[in-house]
């Protein structure tokens, strides 16, 4: 694994479920088993499971694990046009825009 274990950990789960290795409804390894095949710690295997969560990848249920769902339809990116947040300055915009939506929410 490279430098940043979370995003490899996250990859190789990734591509197992987009593959159909790991089938939507079924239980992922425990976290448990992830550390000890991955070689990485509980904090990198959670950061990873959130990272899948967000992309709608993965559900985790307190007390029973994490399961694979359905990938979408066309691939990952599911908005069009939709691009990842990879730069600094991209982080920078959506934290600006995020800042103003949510503060006239809590307004309402």
């Amino acid at each position: 694994m490279s430098r940043n274990l979370t995003a490899d950990l996250a990859a190789d789960l990734r591509n197992r479920i987009v593959d159909g290795v790991i089938q939507p409804g079924e239980k992922l390894p425990s976290e448990n088993t992830l550390i000890s095949d991955f070689g990485v710690s509980r904090t990198v295997v959670r950061a990873a499971l959130t990272r899948l969560q967000a992309e709608g990848l993965v559900e985790t249920e307190r007390g029973r694990g994490s399961f694979a769902l359905t990938p979408p339809a066309e691939g990952l990116q599911a908005a069009p046009g939709a691009r990842p947040v990879a730069t600094t300055e991209d982080r920078l915009h959506l934290l600006a825009f995020r800042m103003g939506v949510e503060t006239e929410a809590a307004a309402l």
